[in-house]
């Protein structure tokens, strides 16, 4: 069951389960939490597991003008750790978590015990070019009231051209999934989808601090496993390369086989055995 963490100006949605080091799942564009659904009951043995919504997704709560972007993210799971007492735990992170996990890196290095990073944003990989065109289409008031009233996303999200574009297992990106990433928290309300536009609307600044702290990227201590995707849609296995060129941190690449961009919800036994065997090794 989620429980509610009040922090601030804002509303934490977590769940905590299992006994050990301290462990914290972060999600990515446009899922929640529910993304580890299937990791997180092979890592209890091994850890106490906090799977986190990020600011503005699930059923995480924020004012109209909390920002939304990777740093503020890095903000609240710092203020997350320090309410639970938690002083060094491990992240991992994906997609945007992984970005999340990079300006952690470089701004909270004493409070990150180890990271794994799971087909991450990084540099100048993201936005995609749908985020892109549905951010500029947005802009355009026409539009934005047609998105707002019409079931057009919806139809997205449920189409091979939607989330499911993005796993290599079609099955695994069902109803369930899609009722609990964008159904629920963005599209059943009006109010949902004003949020869901403020979500795609971070994504632009999003990009921009992906690019800016790239240079720096190489100042990461923390010992961090790198998992990707081999049949990403979005993000190739060019970015992993790269993001080995820009990083002194990564000290292991995996490739997860037969598993796309949401490769948390195909590959869920793998990607727990790769943790588990980078905390063994710690």
């Amino acid at each position: 069951m989620k429980q509610l963490l009040k922090l601030r100006d804002f509303s934490v949605a977590y769940r905590q389960t299992g006994a050990g080091e301290p462990l914290i799942l972060l999600h990515g564009f446009p899922t929640s939490g529910y993304l580890f659904h299937a990791l997180t009951p092979l890592l209890t043995e091994h850890f106490t597991v906090y799977t986190l919504d990020l600011l503005g997704f699930g059923d995480s709560l924020t004012g109209p003008e909390q920002p939304l972007h990777l740093e503020a993210q890095a903000g609240m799971v710092i203020a997350f750790a320090n309410a639970l007492g938690l002083r060094e735990f491990t992240l991992v992170g994906h997609d945007l978590g992984g970005g999340i996990g990079q300006v952690m890196g470089l701004r909270y290095p004493a409070r990150m015990r180890r990271m794994v990073w799971i087909n991450t944003v990084m540099a100048d990989n993201f936005p995609i070019g749908r985020i892109r065109g549905l951010n500029s289409a947005l802009r355009v008031p026409f539009v934005r009231g047609l998105l707002r009233q019409t079931p057009v996303l919806g139809w997205w999200a449920r189409s091979p051209w939607g989330l499911r574009h993005g796993v290599a297992q079609k099955n695994v990106m069902d109803e369930a999934a899609l009722q609990e990433f964008v159904i629920k928290p963005f599209l059943a309300t009006p109010e949902g989808r004003e949020r869901f536009f403020r979500v795609v609307a971070a994504q632009h600044e999003n990009g921009n601090i992906t690019r800016r702290i790239a240079p720096e990227l190489h100042k990461i201590t923390t010992p961090t496993l790198l998992l990707w995707g081999a049949e990403d849609a979005f993000f190739s296995l060019r970015w992993p390369a790269q993001l080995r060129e820009l990083t002194n941190c990564i000290n292991e690449f995996q490739v997860i086989p037969n598993a796309g961009h949401f490769c948390p919800l195909e590959q869920p036994a793998l990607i727990a055995n790769h943790i588990i065997k980078a905390e063994t090794r710690a």
